[in-house]
């Protein structure tokens, strides 16, 4: 479906009751300077764009040579919900991060088969979920990349294009429990701040996986960046089969996600 067979059709849709979408056009613009594409949005015209990016200091307004703090969340978003939305918001107020990175993966190395829902459609969730959003930007690097989408491969080129930021890498407490498995996990821990999530009723992350890959030192600078949550009993899996199951899943993801995915018909069971 093209951009503006999208929009309309999300315009169109409209179940029961007035529902305001983020769009009233959708435009894409991509960056000629590193294809990097940053979500923004127009409230007065309800535009949804794909703007050029200007270099981050000068977009965040802060001084030259202040330090960036930049959080990398990543995932399959498949689809994006309400509790991605709620750890990237708790990871900005409690980090201070100057900047929020979304990065879908082509294929996660830990987890069996591959997203449901093809790349470019996860891409236009999350710029549905996250139209309008500072500081965020919808990095789809891992995308263009294909294949099996290793951490440290994407770590290693944002710090080549974000020379004395520090990349602080936002997980749950179960990818801690594997960070073992991850590919060139101690490279990986040396690159970045360690951020995880504690979900409320959770115990205390358990940080004694990481001794042997890293120092002391840096495990309890990653002790002091936990970041709290309440418990949100929500997943993409979940949402998944309410869609196969012909169920609501209102009030689980933003209402324009809803709404693109009834319009792709996405997540509904194949016909035999």
């Amino acid at each position: 479906m093209q951009p503006i067979e999208l929009a309309k059709t999300l315009l169109d849709w409209q179940p029961s009751g007035p529902y305001w979408f983020p769009i009233q056009s959708f435009r894409q613009k991509v960056s000629q300077a590193d294809q990097t594409p940053l979500v923004t949005a127009d409230g007065a015209d309800r535009v949804l764009e794909m703007e050029t990016s200007l270099p981050l200091e000068q977009a965040s307004g802060r001084e030259p040579g202040e330090i960036m703090r930049i959080g990398v969340f990543g995932g399959s978003f498949d689809p994006v919900h309400l509790g991605h939305l709620w750890i990237a918001e708790a990871a900005r107020e409690t980090l201070a991060l100057t900047e929020l990175r979304w990065i879908p993966a082509a294929q996660s190395p830990l987890k069996s088969g591959g997203p449901t829902a093809s790349g470019s459609q996860r891409m236009t969730m999350l710029q549905l979920a996250l139209a309008g959003l500072e500081d965020t930007i919808v990095d789809d690097r891992e995308l263009r990349r294909g294949d099996v989408s290793y951490t440290v491969d994407t770590i290693s080129d944002l710090q080549r294009e974000l020379p004395g930021a520090e990349l602080v890498l936002i997980i749950g407490s179960d990818s801690l429990a594997t960070m073992r498995q991850w590919h060139r996990a101690a490279k990986l821990l040396e690159m970045t701040t360690l951020a995880v999530v504690r979900r409320g009723g959770e115990p205390e992350p358990d940080f004694s996986v990481l001794q042997g890959l890293v120092d002391p030192e840096r495990i309890d600078l990653f002790r002091r960046c936990i970041i709290p949550m309440p418990l949100i009993e929500i997943s993409s899996s979940e949402l998944r089969e309410r869609v196969a199951q012909g169920r609501s899943i209102r009030f689980r993801t933003p209402r324009a996600v809803e709404a693109f995915i009834r319009a792709e018909e996405l997540y509904r069971p194949t016909s035999s």
